[in-house]
């Protein structure tokens, strides 16, 4: 029997998120447009605990639950996650992930992206906010990418201690850099990046600052003084507000590039071992800067072909062959696209 969602009353929603914290920046993009389309509607967003700060807050999230995917106790995880989904009763559950779970929970509606766009999926050569854009309107839920922006979760206030702690005019022009992502393999040579934001100094008068999050802490040493360093000193929210402070947001295929975009930083992206295809910055896509590498040098998410160097240990050898110039002169087309800088200036 197919019966049909009220949209005039109200209904309880699960949506069930990823846990990586850059897929979870375009997961959100959902919640708004499911608001608008069930207005009375009441919307828990499941995802991992390492992603759930992000969806905490976040405005038409009601509730967040979390799921441990890992662990010696994973099954009986399984089994109370299941339980506590059947007390909820939830009207609808909307799948962004391939999960088994949802099928032990008894909830009347199921939309479930895997089933829908089969195609897309497998191909990646669609960018995931258009695949929900594209989901959505299959189910007659309007949704535009141009008009989704992410949160800026109040951050004002801690924005501003930073500044003052660094002693930084509040309206003085930041350019955000990510040094150390969660995968070395994608990073750019710390060297690059001590000389890429001496030129950003020397030839802009900008003044460069550095966050994330990195466990080899002896690597913080090869960072120039010149850059302001908040690596392990912030939260993700904190990392974000900062984000959307910077005039310039510079790094590799990281949650943090995509958050940039999102906020309408100007965002640069530097790709190497990944591929720009399908998981770019949404809303700067011309302003990635690719490796120039050949067949032979292409490796892991870039090519089809054996990396020959350890994954995780060292920067990738594609990214090698990122210039600074290439970088320096892609911040230059953008300052100068917004009238920041004159004949005199360059």
């Amino acid at each position: 029997m197919n019966i049909t969602l009220n949209r005039n009353r109200r209904i309880k929603i699960l949506v069930r998120g990823h846990s990586n914290i850059g897929d979870v920046c375009y997961d959100l993009a959902l919640i708004q447009p499911l608001k608008r389309h069930f207005p009375q509607s009441h919307i828990t967003f499941l995802s991992h605990s390492k992603s759930s700060e992000l969806a905490e807050g976040y405005p038409g999230v009601d509730k967040v639950m979390i799921f441990k995917r890992k662990g010696q106790h994973r099954f009986f995880n399984n089994i109370q996650l299941t339980l506590q989904l059947n007390r909820e009763r939830f009207d609808l559950s909307i799948g962004l992930v391939k999960s088994f779970r949802h099928r032990f929970s008894f909830i009347l509606h199921d939309w479930n992206i895997a089933k829908m766009l089969k195609q897309e999926l497998r191909n990646k050569q669609i960018h995931p906010l258009d695949i929900y854009a594209k989901f959505l309107e299959k189910k007659n839920v309007h949704f535009e990418t141009s008009s989704y922006t992410f949160s800026r979760q109040d951050a004002d206030q801690y924005c501003d201690r930073i500044f003052k702690k660094y002693g930084l005019d509040p309206k003085a022009p930041l350019v955000g850099i990510l040094p150390f992502s969660a995968w070395r393999h994608k990073d750019w040579e710390t060297e690059k990046w001590n000389e890429f934001a001496v030129r950003l100094k020397k030839d802009f008068n900008l003044q460069t600052i550095a966050f994330g999050k990195i466990a080899e802490t002896s690597l913080l040493k090869s960072l120039s003084p010149i850059i302001i360093s908040e690596i392990n000193q912030t939260t993700l929210k904190q990392a974000i507000a900062l984000t959307s402070r910077c005039r310039i947001f510079v790094g590799p295929d990281s949650s943090l590039l995509h958050y940039a975009s999102c906020l309408h930083t100007d965002t640069i992206g530097l790709y190497g071992p990944t591929s720009a295809n399908y998981m770019y910055p949404y809303f700067h896509r011309e302003n990635i800067v690719h490796a120039k590498i050949k067949n032979n040098d292409r490796c892991c998410g870039a090519g089809q072909f054996e990396c020959p160097r350890s994954l995780y240990n060292a920067p990738c050898l594609s990214m090698k062959k990122i210039g600074v110039d290439e970088v320096v002169l892609q911040v230059e087309k953008i300052l100068t696209k917004a009238g920041d800088l004159t004949h005199r200036d360059i």
